[in-house]
């Protein structure tokens, strides 16, 4: 199946079945390419199909972070959002400047990792950082020193589990007694 074929049909799944499950082009050409085995040649694809765009780099390729280290429990991650304040916004303007690299200084100190730095204009927050810390404990000793240092106007921490905790707390509340109320006669 040619990539532009695999689009399409990603893209018309959603349609047949009860659940949107459009994949965005730059991932699914991601998914596509890191299946074939290293030095392997590309798929040929037919003339009439799109050429393959290249995968965006991911934030340890931009910033030069070392990947985690394989020995290493995995710690837990969180998602900050945060909303600047106006004079920060005014400083920005006036002095652009690298927030990513100031939060994974601070990440770092406590002795987390920064996964990476987005900013959603126009939505509730002005961004949000994907990070791993030690504990819940750190994560929200990092929140306070952010919020302390005044540019922040608002935020709000969130633990994310991955797909294998989210199975392990399925299996753990299948054991749960049964807490339906009763009706009485």
């Amino acid at each position: 199946m040619t990539i532009a074929a695999a689009r399409r049909h990603k893209s018309q799944q959603h349609l047949t079945s009860g659940f949107d499950i459009r994949i965005k082009p730059a991932i699914l050409d991601r998914r596509i390419t890191q299946g074939r085995p290293k030095g392997s040649a590309p798929r040929r694809q037919s003339r009439s199909a799109a050429p393959c765009r290249p995968a965006l780099p991911s934030i340890a390729e931009t910033r030069k972070l070392p990947p985690p280290d394989e020995g290493a429990k995995n710690m837990p991650l969180f998602l900050a959002q945060f909303a600047y304040s106006p004079a920060a916004w005014s400083t920005f303007i006036k002095a652009p400047q690298d927030r990513a690299a100031a939060s994974e200084a601070l990440l770092r100190h406590f002795g987390g990792r920064l996964i990476g730095l987005y900013y959603t204009p126009g939505a509730e927050y002005d961004g949000f950082a994907l990070f791993e810390a030690p504990d819940e404990t750190t994560a929200a000793a990092i929140e306070i020193a952010d919020v302390a240092a005044g540019h922040l106007s608002r935020n709000r921490l969130t633990r994310v589990f991955s797909a294998d905790e989210t199975s392990a707390m399925l299996l753990q509340a299948a054991t749960a007694p049964s807490m339906t109320p009763k009706i009485t006669a």
